[in-house]
C-alpha cells in the first residue's frame, strides 16, 4: 500500500469532526464494507476500556481506515480474523521486547521499520499524557496495540 501521508489524515479528522453526521455515516458505511475490521474495534479487549477511551478508539479506527481505503483507491487488501489476531500477537511481542522506559520511548521500537510512519505518529499523538487526554494510563498500551493491529490490517495488499 502507498504511504498514508499527513494530509490525508488530517482532511479525514477535519471532514469526520466537522459534524456526529459525517462522523456516523462513515461509521455505517465501514460497518457494511469492512464488518471485520470495524468490528475488531469493538472486541472483547475493548470491554476494559472507559467510555470515553472506546469513544476515542472508534474515532481513531475509523480515521485509520477511511484513510488507508482513500490512498488504496476504495478497496483495503482481504483481511481474516486470523490475521489480526496474528498482527496484535507481534506486536505485543514488539512492545514486550522494547526497552524504553516511557510509553513514547517504548513506541520507538515500531517507527524503526514502518512503512506508515504518519498514522503511527497519528495514534501516538491521540495518546500522548496530557490533562486535555482521555486516555488512561493502563489503557494507553492496549490502545495503542489495537490501533497499530488496525494499521496492519489496513495496508494489506491488495489481492
Amino acid at each position: 500500500m502507498d504511504f498514508v501521508d499527513e494530509t490525508i489524515i488530517e482532511n479525514i479528522v477535519e471532514k469526520l469532526g466537522a459534524s456526529d453526521a459525517n462522523f456516523e455515516k462513515q461509521v455505517e458505511y465501514l460497518k457494511g464494507k469492512y464488518p471485520l475490521r470495524l468490528g475488531y474495534l469493538f472486541s472483547e479487549d475493548t470491554e476494559a476500556f472507559t467510555n470515553e477511551e472506546q469513544s476515542l478508539v472508534l474515532f481513531l479506527g475509523t480515521v485509520i481506515i477511511s484513510a488507508c481505503e482513500e490512498v488504496a483507491g476504495g478497496k483495503l487488501g482481504m483481511v481474516e480474523e486470523k490475521d489480526l489476531m496474528s498482527f496484535e500477537e507481534e506486536n505485543w511481542e514488539k512492545i514486550q521486547s522494547a526497552t524504553g522506559t516511557g510509553f513514547n520511548s517504548r513506541l520507538d521500537v515500531f517507527f524503526k521499520d514502518t512503512d506508515q510512519e504518519d498514522l503511527l505518529a497519528f495514534i501516538e499523538d491521540n495518546l500522548v499524557d496530557d490533562e486535555d487526554n482521555v486516555i488512561t494510563k493502563e489503557g494507553r498500551e492496549p490502545i495503542f496495540i489495537l490501533l497499530k493491529t488496525m494499521v496492519d490490517a489496513c495496508t494489506l495488499p491488495t489481492a
